[in-house]
């Protein structure tokens, strides 16, 4: 059975909605966006949180694991320092955000 079965994906479009809906009232009262840091950004941390159960409060602090993780995302190899930071950044996932 795969990990994101359409049944949970269906179950959580709802959220999905509302959360899109959330961050695009947030820059229509503004009359402007950014849309990777405004819209893209935390929109795929929030989805990743819903389909991985952690609550949302968790998104930007996902998106800057995330970042963390993939330092410099032009490179095709990954080296230790790499392995290092991603295992780090993985563990402080489960951790309380500081």
């Amino acid at each position: 059975m795969p990990a994101f079965s359409l049944r949970l994906v269906t179950s959580l479009t709802p959220e999905f909605q509302a959360l899109g809906e959330e961050l695009i009232s947030a820059f229509l009262s503004e009359r402007r966006c950014e849309f990777q840091r405004d819209f893209a950004e935390p929109y795929a941390t929030g989805v990743i949180c819903s389909l991985i159960g952690l609550s949302l409060d968790l998104s930007a602090y996902l998106g800057k694991l995330t970042i963390e993780m993939m330092g410099d995302t032009t490179r095709i190899n990954v080296n230790d320092e790499d392995k290092t930071r991603v295992t780090f950044s993985l563990r402080n996932l489960w951790c309380e955000p500081a």
